[in-house]
C-alpha cells in the first residue's frame, strides 16, 4: 500500500507568510502595561482591572450582569470600558456593591 506522501497527499500546510513589520509593531503596542493603581476618574478596559478585580472575566461578565457590578460603557462599536470609580467602590465591597440604577427616560 502507497504512504499519503507517495500519493501526492500532505498533510503539512505551508508555513504562513511573514508578518509585515507595522503589524508587529501595533501588536506591541497593544500589550498592557500593569497598572499600578486604579483613578477614580478614568475609563478602564478588562484587561486594566482584571489584575485588581481578581475574579474570572466570566464572573465578571455574570456580575456585570446582574448588577453585581460595575456597567459597562461603551466606547465605540466593539469597546468596552470601566469606570474608575465605580471599580473601586467594587472593589472596597464586593459582595454590597449594587449598581446605580439608571433614571427612566423622560419626555
Amino acid at each position: 500500500m502507497a504512504s499519503p506522501k507517495e500519493l501526492g497527499l500532505h498533510c503539512k500546510a505551508p508555513p504562513p507568510p511573514p508578518m509585515p513589520e507595522n503589524r508587529e509593531k501595533k501588536m506591541r503596542q497593544r500589550r498592557l502595561q500593569p497598572l499600578e493603581k486604579l483613578l477614580a476618574g478614568a475609563l478602564y478596559s478588562w484587561a486594566e482591572i482584571e489584575p485588581f478585580v481578581r475574579v474570572s472575566r466570566e464572573t465578571w461578565r455574570i456580575l456585570v450582569k446582574d448588577g453585581s457590578a460595575p456597567p459597562k460603557v461603551a466606547t465605540g462599536a466593539r469597546g468596552i470600558k470601566y469606570r474608575g470609580a465605580e471599580v473601586l467602590r467594587w472593589i472596597d465591597d464586593p459582595t454590597g456593591y449594587e449598581a446605580a440604577k439608571p433614571s427612566p427616560n423622560r419626555r
